[in-house]
Formats: C-alpha cells, sequence, structure tokens
C-alpha cells in the first residue's frame, strides 16, 4: 500500500525531533527557586523541611488566582468552600477545622501575608494579586513562625517596589460575563523611596439563577495594595503595606437529595441545576478588610539581621445564606462578624561562629471579634413552628510567645551533617461571653468564660547533605493548637470550654537532583499523633444544629508526598505531585453533655467515658491526591513565543464532618466522591519594539466539564440515636461545583 505524503513526512521528522531534543537538553535546567521559609533566602531544594512553592510565572501559566486555586494546585491541602462563598474549610495533613466561622477557636493551619498572620478565613477567596511567591510549609509550625499551628502554614510574599518605573495591565474575559483588570504600576524611586501600586478589580455572574434575588455562586472584587520601601540606610530598609478590599458574594447553591412531596416541582441534588426550583430571597454578603503591615530590616552586622514585623488588620463580613428546602425545612442563616488583630514580631537572624547559626523570635498577638448569627428555620410544612434563634458572641484572644531555632555543622564528615533543634514557649488567654435568644427570649444573657494556656513544643532536624545534588533529613516536631470554647453549644454550656490540641509528628525526607539537574524528585514520609484532639459533638438530642466542641479524640496519620519535576528540554515541563493519607482514630470517648451522654439522649446505647471510635472519621482527608502539569513552549520567534499548559488535579473521596464513621449508618451520605479536574491554558508572548511585551492567552477551567459535588451536608439523623429517630443519615444536602468556564487574558507589560 502507498503511504501518504502526511506519513512519510512524518517519519522523516522524527529522528530530527529526536536530534533536537538531544541537543536541547543538554541546556534544560530545573529553575532554582528561592524560598525563606527559614528566615533565611536559601535554596528550595537546601531547605530541610517538607515545603513547596509557586512563583508568580507558575501562577500565570496556570491560572493561579486565590486560596482555592493554591489548594487545588498542592495535593497535600485540601478544601471544600464553607456555605458561603468567600470562606473556605482548609485542611493540610488531615488537620484543620471544619467550622471556621467560629470565632472563639483557631485553626489548625495558618495563612500569613509577608510574614504576618491571618486570623479569620472570612473574605479567602478574595484575588491574591501582585504576589511573587506562595510558600506551602507542612506539619506543625512553631520554632519559625509567629502563630503555632498545627498543620502548616501557607505564606503569601507579595512583590515589593523596584525603585524604577514599571507598568503592567493585565485584562480578562470569560464566561457568566466574567472580567478581571489587574493594574500595577512600579514608580521611580524619588531619593530613597520606591513606591508600587496594585489595582483589581474582578466579577463573575453566579451559575445557579433565582428569580427571586441574587443568583448563587455570584463574586464581585475591588480590592488595592500599596508597597512602600524606604532604604532609610545602607543597613536600613523599611517596608510599609496597605492593602484594603471589599467582595460581594453570594452563597453555594444546596439540593436535598430526595423530593418529600411537600414542595411541588423541587429539584433534588442527584445531579447539578442551572436554577432554582422557585425565587428565594437572597442577599448579596459583603466582606471589607483593611490591612497595615510594617517591616524593619537592620543589619546591625555581617552576622546579625534583626527584623520588627508589626501587622494591623479590620475585617467586616455580612453573609447571608438560604438553605432553601435542602434539609426539607426552609432554613436561613444570617452571620455578621467583625474582627481586629494586631500583631507584633522581633526576630533576630544570625551566626555566632564555629559553623552555628540561629533564629530567636519574640511574639505577641490579640484579636478581638464579634459574631452574631440569626438562625431561622420555618417548621411549618412539617406541622410546627417556626424557631427564629439569634446568637450573639463576643471573643478576645491574646498570644504571646519566644520561639528559637539553632543549626548547628559539627566539623566532622566534610561538613555536610546539619543538626537544627528548634524550641518555642507560648502563653494564651482567651475569654468570650454570649447572648442567646429563641423567638425574642432571652434564654442566655452574658454567658462567659475565661481561659489560659502554655504549652512548651520542641523540634529536632538532622539533615545530612550526600552531595550538591542528594540530601536526607529526619525530623521530629511538636505543635499546639489552644482551647476555646464552642459558640453554636447549647444554652447554658457556653461556659464549658475545651483544651489544646497537641501533635507529635515525624518526618522523613529526601530532596534530589539528578541528570545535570533536569529531574528533580523530592518525598517526604510521616507520622503524626495527636492527643486531647479537639472534636465537635451535638449537644441536644432534638435540635441537631447544636454542636459542642470536647477534648474527647486521640488520632494517628501516616502519610506519603512526592514531588516529580523533568525537563527532558529547555521547552518542555512535567510536574507529578502526589500525596498520599491514611488517618485513623485510635480512641474517642463519649464525654459528659453529649448526644452520647443517656442523661442528655435517652435513646443513646452508650454511656460516658465508652470509646466511640467507630462513629468517626477524620474530615478532609483524601486517601489519595494527585497534581500532574504540563507545560510546553511549541513555538519560539526572534519576537513571539507560543506555550501551552494542562494541569490535572484528583482528589479521592471524603468525608465532610467526623462523626461519620464506619459504625454511622449511611455514613456515605456525608461523603463526597472522588473527581479529577482538567484546565488549560495556552498563551502567544509578543516582543514589541521598546522592549515592553503582550500577551494574548486562551484558557478554560474545568474544561472536561466534570460535575462534582464541592460540598455536602449528611442530613436527617445523626451518628447516634436520639428521640427524632435511629441513627444515621437518610439524605444529602448537595452543593455542586460550577461548570466549565473558557476566557482569554489580555496582558500588555513594560
Amino acid at each position: 500500500m502507498k503511504k501518504s505524503l502526511g506519513a512519510n513526512l512524518r517519519r522523516a521528522a522524527l529522528p530530527l525531533a529526536i536530534l533536537s531534543a538531544i541537543s536541547n537538553s543538554a541546556q534544560a535546567q530545573i529553575e532554582e527557586v528561592v524560598v525563606t521559609a527559614q528566615k533565611r533566602s536559601e535554596n528550595l531544594q537546601e531547605t530541610p523541611i517538607a515545603i513547596s512553592a509557586l512563583t508568580s510565572n507558575d501562577m500565570e501559566k496556570r491560572g493561579i488566582l486565590d486560596y482555592d486555586d493554591i489548594v487545588k494546585s498542592m495535593p497535600t491541602l485540601s478544601q471544600t468552600p464553607y456555605p458561603s462563598s468567600d470562606l473556605l474549610i482548609l485542611y493540610m495533613r488531615g488537620q484543620g477545622v471544619s467550622d471556621p466561622m467560629q470565632v472563639t477557636s483557631d485553626g489548625s493551619v495558618g495563612l500569613y501575608i509577608d510574614g504576618l498572620y491571618i486570623s479569620r478565613p472570612q473574605g479567602a477567596l478574595f484575588d491574591l494579586a501582585g504576589l511573587e511567591r506562595v510558600e506551602v510549609l507542612r506539619g506543625p509550625q512553631g520554632t519559625l513562625y509567629g502563630r503555632n499551628t498545627t498543620g502548616g502554614a501557607v505564606n503569601l510574599i507579595t512583590a515589593k517596589p523596584t525603585g524604577e518605573f514599571g507598568f503592567k495591565q493585565s485584562l480578562s474575559f470569560g464566561s457568566r460575563d466574567y472580567f478581571r483588570s489587574l493594574t500595577t504600576v512600579d514608580l521611580p524611586a524619588i531619593k530613597d523611596v520606591a513606591a508600587k501600586l496594585t489595582v483589581l478589580k474582578r466579577n463573575q455572574d453566579g451559575y445557579v439563577k433565582n428569580a427571586g434575588g441574587a443568583d448563587f455562586g455570584l463574586n464581585d472584587q475591588l480590592g488595592g495594595r500599596l508597597a512602600l520601601r524606604w532604604d532609610a540606610s545602607e543597613d536600613l530598609t523599611v517596608d510599609y503595606s496597605l492593602e484594603t478590599g471589599t467582595l460581594e458574594s453570594s452563597p453555594i447553591y444546596y439540593q436535598s437529595t430526595i423530593d418529600t412531596g411537600l414542595y411541588p416541582g423541587y429539584i433534588t441534588g442527584e445531579k447539578p441545576t442551572g436554577k432554582t426550583y422557585r425565587p428565594m430571597e437572597l442577599k448579596p454578603s459583603d466582606s471589607e478588610f483593611e490591612g497595615h503591615g510594617l517591616t524593619l530590616t537592620w543589619e546591625a552586622s555581617d552576622a546579625l539581621t534583626v527584623k520588627s514585623l508589626t501587622g494591623y488588620r479590620e475585617l467586616r463580613f455580612d453573609n447571608y445564606q438560604n438553605y432553601a428546602e435542602s434539609f426539607t425545612i426552609p432554613t436561613y442563616v444570617f452571620d455578621q462578624i467583625d474582627n481586629r488583630q494586631f500583631s507584633q514580631e522581633l526576630q533576630f537572624i544570625g551566626d555566632i561562629g564555629n559553623n552555628f547559626e540561629y533564629i530567636l523570635g519574640l511574639y505577641y498577638f490579640k484579636e478581638s471579634s464579634d459574631h452574631f448569627q440569626n438562625y431561622f428555620t420555618d417548621l411549618t410544612p412539617v406541622g410546627a413552628g417556626v424557631t427564629d434563634k439569634d446568637r450573639d458572641v463576643t471573643s478576645v484572644a491574646k498570644s504571646q510567645a519566644i520561639y528559637s531555632q539553632v543549626t548547628w555543622t559539627p566539623p566532622v564528615l566534610d561538613n555536610r551533617l546539619e543538626l537544627t533543634l528548634g524550641a518555642r514557649y507560648t502563653e494564651d488567654e482567651r475569654e468570650g461571653t454570649r447572648d442567646y435568644l429563641v423567638n425574642g427570649t432571652a434564654i442566655e444573657l452574658n454567658a462567659s468564660n475565661d481561659q489560659s494556656f502554655e504549652q512548651f513544643d520542641p523540634s529536632f532536624t538532622a539533615n545530612f547533605i550526600w552531595n550538591d545534588e542528594l540530601s536526607t533529613y529526619a525530623k521530629v516536631s511538636t505543635g499546639y493548637k489552644a482551647g476555646g470554647s464552642s459558640e453554636g453549644g447549647a444554652p447554658g454550656d457556653f461556659v464549658l470550654s475545651f483544651d489544646p490540641e497537641e501533635v507529635t509528628t515525624y518526618e522523613l525526607g529526601l530532596k534530589s537532583e539528578w541528570w545535570d539537574r533536569r529531574l528533580r524528585v523530592n518525598t517526604a514520609l510521616f507520622y503524626s499523633e495527636f492527643t486531647d484532639m479537639q472534636l465537635a459533638f451535638g449537644s441536644d438530642a432534638y435540635d441537631l444544629s447544636l454542636i459542642q466542641s470536647y477534648n474527647a479524640g486521640e488520632a494517628t496519620v501516616k502519610g506519603a508526598e512526592l514531588s516529580v519535576i523533568l525537563m527532558p528540554t529547555p521547552d518542555l515541563m512535567l510536574q507529578f505531585d502526589y500525596a498520599y493519607l491514611d488517618p485513623k482514630f485510635d480512641e474517642v470517648i463519649a464525654t459528659s453533655g453529649s448526644i452520647f451522654d443517656p442523661a442528655v439522649n435517652a435513646s443513646s446505647p452508650y454511656q460516658v467515658g465508652d470509646d466511640i471510635k467507630q462513629l468517626f472519621v477524620l474530615p478532609y482527608a483524601p486517601q489519595d491526591s494527585v497534581n500532574l502539569t504540563a507545560d510546553y513552549t511549541f513555538w519560539r520567534s526572534t519576537s513571539v513565543e507560543a506555550n501551552a499548559t494542562l494541569n490535572y488535579s484528583f482528589q479521592s473521596k471524603v468525608y465532610d464532618s467526623a462523626p461519620a464513621g464506619p459504625a454511622v449508618p449511611n455514613r456515605d451520605f456525608y461523603s463526597r466522591p472522588s473527581y479529577g479536574l482538567l484546565d488549560a491554558r495556552i498563551g502567544f508572548v509578543f516582543d514589541l519594539p521598546r522592549g515592553d511585551t503582550a500577551t494574548v492567552a486562551l484558557w478554560g477551567r474545568n474544561i472536561l466539564d466534570k460535575e462534582y459535588r464541592q460540598h455536602v451536608i449528611g442530613t436527617g439523623g445523626a451518628s447516634v440515636a436520639t428521640p427524632l429517630g435511629p441513627a444515621g443519615f437518610t439524605f444529602t444536602a448537595a452543593s455542586w461545583a460550577e461548570p466549565a468556564t473558557y476566557g482569554i487574558d489580555l496582558v500588555y507589560q513594560y
């Protein structure tokens, strides 16, 4: 058979392509990434901790715009939107907080901007404009970071003023009237002061249409950031930043997976819908924030750097949620949070000779929060009346700490061994008051609690540098999360509190580069032990919305993390990231005052003190998480470069609540099935005559239009029998994620 002309051309071109790839591969090297995770500028490969980093170039090519995008690109992180659309439930290595709305407790994963802690995740889905890079540190953080967190830390590092004129304008247009404008202006330095201004506007229509009010899933943002850098002297640099923003949004839409027959035309949640089954009253939610940061860096000597980090942040959050009939009865919730936080940190970074390096830090933090919630349910369709609950909580938290880390390189083994000892001492205080009204009647007024805690957390790391391309480390670290109280406890229970949660993590890690730095392989194995784990239980046999937290759990989490980057040619980069989790409850004790206590719930088959671990599972802990990225520059000329990026992320099945263990009937009503998402971007960069550039890029998110549940609430029952019914869940209130979106980016940079 005569071969086609195309087939002959392909055969002829193949050897040339192979020779070209081999020739080009000699020039290919994976980019070095400099991080400051240990308060010094270090190559990521030389930092003996579990850390991942994204540069601004990485984020632009992958379309990473906010925390949600960051989480999807990092398999070790797990997230779901809170019922509010601009608030994330964030977990790392199986550690997190399932209800971040409660201002009387702390999170397990710390969020930072330029090292300044952000205490509340409300408004966390604001666009992260103007970043230089993102660093994600996994495992307990305390001996290097101001706030003690047990799961890890996400640190955003902003691009600082350069002192030279620069301008960048990005415009994006896409599905559902998506629009994004990002303007960045770097101003020439005036004497010793440089300035940088960033202004953002972003909006998109909702993806579930509603004839009676705001659509579900809409987003409208406006924000800006001013950064100033003053080189006060050869030894002193002063950085100041002001950021402010407003975010108007609407919540995600829930559908019940059953049709009770009470509501004609109801659309069940077995499949996503693009519209509500009836007009629904829904106001847009609003977030407003303003943050100030002041960092002074003094190079006191060649062997000592002193830094002062001062932060102040205000947040106002008004959130409206209409659950409609997803719980079989109409349910509406309004939350209003006012938060003010201040932090001051001093760092002393230096070396004292004899191969010793050290970091010493002093930290102070204060947070004041007010949280008002109105919870309204209409029981008329099931033959009862209206329940209208008001909860008003004030919380004040203070934390102060001293921390240190010392690294010694002993004069043996050709100075290839590094031994690091860290320690932290923390004192925390927390006080709160609550008023509780039901149908306008005061059930509880000025209920209060006042707590204080102190904790010592050590860590130790041994790092061995085999050669310039290979190192291995062993690490043991401890962490603690302060105690608190439950906003959502039953009337009379606010005086109850819970103690700190503690974790000890053992970790082995390897960092390596091969094939003349064209292949990078990093991996970590870890084993975490939790004591006094803070768990939330129902505290009322009839009203399952009343939740109390207790120190009831002992758990272990085993896991493995792998990151592989291959760059066979200068034009092709392949990346594979994988995380494996094996969480297990070792013990959960039935506590007094919970629905497992027969004195509260006569239907409970358990006694106070019983081990009920079979009723629990660690939520938001997928067994397998994968991220695959292919970045290919398929065309280069003297003035044009064309690039294509594919990114695939996968997450296996998770449970969205702890009381959904293997012994709970119909536990899968509280689970989210596994899913995978494919994103794509193709961009063309044009070099213009004056040294400026223009970029045109086409992009798509979830281009296969995968239908998946982003958040579920198991309902119709509880993990234990109550007077309302037997144990287990009977249906799901499900929220489906937004469908595929497409768009175009237009960028000009000078």
